[in-house]
C-alpha cells in the first residue's frame, strides 16, 4: 500500500521508478480508485457550468435543425437530478472501460517493441497515467469554478478562444492538453520500462497510437457537424 501512495506522486516526476516498482508489484485497485473518486467530485461539482454550457450549445443545434420552440424545450424537460445521475455514471463507467481497454491494447502490442508486459502488470501502470488526467480534471474544475464558466482551456486550443472545442479543429487543438502530452510523456518511459524496450521503440508506438486516437476523435467531430 506505502508504494501504491507513493507512486500516486511519483509519476508525475519518476515513472520509471513507478514502473519499476510496479513490475515488482503491480497494485492498481488505490489509484483506480482515486481517478474514479475525482472524477466523481468534478462531475458533481462541475455539473451546473457543463449543464449550462452543453445547454446553450444543444438549443443553438436544435434550432438550426429547425425544430420549434416547444420540441426544443421537450429536450430540455430532463430533471437536473436524472442528468447529474447520468453524467455521474457514465463518467464512472467510462473511465474504467477506458482504463481496461488502453491496458488490453498496450499489453497485446508490447509483444511488437519488446517483451509482453502481462495484462495485471499494464493495467496498474495505466491507471497511475490516468492519475496525471485526472489530476489536470482537477485543476480544470478549480478554474471553471472561479471563473465560472465550463469552457476552461489547458491545451493548445486556450490560444484560440472563440473556436468552438467540438468542431473538428477544437477537437484537435484539445487534444494538445498539457496534462495529456505529460501522460504521453509518463507513459512512453514507463512503457519502455515494463516492456524492456528502448524509449525510441516505446515512444514511437505511443504517439503512433496517439494520433490515431486524435484522428479518431476529429472524424467523430466532422461526423457530428455533417449530422446537425
Amino acid at each position: 500500500m506505502g508504494d501504491a501512495i507513493r507512486n500516486l506522486g511519483s509519476i508525475f516526476v519518476s515513472p520509471r521508478e513507478v514502473a519499476i516498482r510496479i513490475g515488482e508489484k503491480p497494485y492498481w485497485i488505490l489509484p483506480l480508485i482515486a481517478i474514479i473518486v475525482i472524477n466523481f467530485v468534478m462531475i458533481y461539482v462541475t455539473y451546473p457550468l457543463q449543464s449550462e454550457f452543453m445547454r446553450k450549445e444543444m438549443v443553438e443545434n436544435l434550432k438550426s435543425r429547425g425544430l420549434s420552440d416547444e420540441m426544443i424545450e421537450g429536450y430540455l424537460k430532463i430533471t437536473p437530478a436524472k442528468r447529474i445521475l447520468s453524467a455521474t455514471i457514465g463518467g464512472i463507467l467510462g473511465t474504467v472501460v477506458i482504463v481496461l481497454l488502453a491496458s488490453a491494447i498496450l499489453n497485446v502490442l508490447s509483444p511488437l517493441v519488446g517483451s509482453k508486459i502481462g495484462f495485471k502488470k499494464m493495467m496498474a501502470y495505466s491507471c497511475y497515467i490516468f492519475w496525471i488526467s485526472s489530476v489536470g480534471s482537477l485543476i480544470r474544475g478549480i478554474l471553471m469554478i472561479s471563473k465560472g464558466t465550463y469552457d476552461v482551456r489547458t491545451s493548445v486550443a486556450a490560444f484560440a478562444p472563440s473556436l468552438s472545442i467540438k468542431s473538428p479543429l477544437g477537437v484537435a487543438l484539445s487534444s494538445l492538453d498539457l496534462f495529456t502530452i505529460w501522460s504521453v510523456i509518463a507513459l512512453g518511459i514507463g512503457f519502455a520500462e515494463l516492456a524492456q524496450t528502448t524509449k525510441r521503440k516505446s515512444f514511437t508506438l505511443i504517439i503512433v497510437l496517439w494520433a490515431v486516437l486524435i484522428a479518431i476523435s476529429v472524424a467523430f467531430a466532422k461526423l457530428r457537424m455533417r449530422s446537425s
